[in-house]
């Protein structure tokens, strides 16, 4: 029995060498085992066909990969074939002409075939995983469906509801207190430093904007005086706070190659911020909630004020 509970028949793609062919007929026909469950033809975006086949490849190259399942399903480990095959084709010496083709088809694009875990800077990642992630049930048939589409969603999108979760932190801890305030305000911009994070927003045609940053490296000058409390024997207790002061009163740049940033787009009408979202970072996901965490562990309303000098420059 499948994973959705009916009985398998010999007709259910059930092993490997079948959805190999699968793959195949996809590749050569444009057809998927299963029609899409939301009524339409699924079209194919640029590049999609050439990594289908790609990974038809990948699946009769690599040996070690088993035809037949232990279990119940062999689409259950389908997220992690997948990640092993993209980072083999975007940085093996191998698949430097299927790296070059994919890119030439997607003309202005020029996108570079993505590691499907990191968002980071990465438009081809959702644009990537979007299709896998709707394409590869459909081709799987009867034992993937919808379910097999939430597995790859959750597992290729990990760090962005990372990221998502400490947001939707901030809204509620940080957000909500001020936005009245914000929406009353004629200024469009405002500013603030929190813990070493500075945090931006910016009001336009009933939109704001949220911007996260802060330099990857500590200044010299805190450095430098880190390195004097040290020979001075502060202890970690003072030295945390003096640290912290100093960094409170230290601007941290918006600019240079440094710089860690993340920006959240929402409706200036919504005070609760449930109509909000990521724009794609161009920094780690583990940086990008440890800024979000800054601001939420030393936020206070009252710093964040005035600034006409943020634009969307």
């Amino acid at each position: 029995m499948s994973k959705q509970g009916f009985f398998i028949t010999d007709d259910d793609i059930t092993t490997k060498t079948q959805f190999v062919k699968a793959l195949r007929h996809f590749v050569a026909t444009g057809e998927t085992t299963t029609p899409p469950w939301h009524g339409r033809e699924y079209g194919t975006s640029r590049g999609e066909v050439l990594l289908v086949n790609a990974i038809a490849d990948y699946f009769e190259e690599h040996t070690e990969i088993t035809d037949k399942d232990l279990g119940l399903n062999w689409f259950v480990d389908l997220h992690k074939h997948l990640v092993e095959a993209f980072e083999e084709f975007r940085t093996h010496p191998m698949h430097q002409v299927l790296r070059e083709t994919y890119k030439s088809q997607l003309g202005e694009l020029r996108q570079e075939i993505p590691d499907l875990l990191d968002i980071t800077g990465q438009f081809a990642h959702g644009h990537v995983t979007r299709d896998l992630c709707k394409l590869m049930p459909l081709i799987a048939g009867r034992c993937g469906g919808e379910w097999l589409e939430r597995e790859l969603e959750g597992y290729f999108n990990a760090e962005a509801n990372v990221i998502n979760h400490a947001w939707r932190r901030f809204v509620r801890k940080c957000y909500r207190p001020i936005a009245p305030r914000i929406k009353a305000e004629s200024h469009r911009g405002n500013s603030g430093l929190f813990g070493r994070t500075t945090l931006r927003s910016y009001v336009l045609a009933g939109r704001i904007m949220f911007t996260f940053s802060r330099t990857s490296t500590p200044s010299d000058v805190l450095a430098k005086i880190t390195e004097l409390m040290d020979t001075k024997g502060v202890t970690a207790e003072n030295k945390v706070a003096a640290l912290e002061a100093l960094l409170m009163i230290t601007p941290s740049p918006d600019e240079g190659p440094d710089v860690q940033q993340i920006s959240f787009i929402g409706d200036d009408s919504d005070m609760y911020g449930f109509r909000s979202g990521m724009n794609y970072p161009a920094t780690g996901y583990a940086e990008c909630v440890a800024m979000i965490n800054d601001v939420i562990d030393h936020w206070d309303g009252r710093r964040f004020s005035k600034n006409d000098g943020i634009g969307l420059g």
